[in-house]
């Protein structure tokens, strides 16, 4: 590798992570295409349990971008809650 491309490699920001909680897959998918596509990594869940299990792992996540109404036990606010918190 050459000097240049060392150097363009060591300046690049790492690309921000959003993590999406959406149950309906299309929306998920819409949102997740787009965000990716504006050089975000992107982690989906389809409810609150699944994004605590994320959040619970190693991965730094930059922002959570959460439906409201969601199945299950939690609601997008209580999983705002949950992760001022835990984070």
């Amino acid at each position: 590798m050459s000097s240049a491309a060392a150097v363009r490699f060591e300046d690049a920001e790492p690309k921000r992570v959003i993590l999406i909680v959406e149950d309906d897959v299309m929306m998920r998918s819409l949102a997740a295409d787009y965000l990716r596509n504006s050089d975000f990594m992107v982690l989906e869940a389809a409810n609150a349990a699944e994004a605590m299990t994320i959040l619970s792992s190693n991965i730094e996540i930059d922002l959570v971008f959460s439906d409201v109404m969601m199945p299950g036990t939690m609601n997008g606010f209580d999983l705002a809650r949950w992760i001022h918190q835990h984070h």
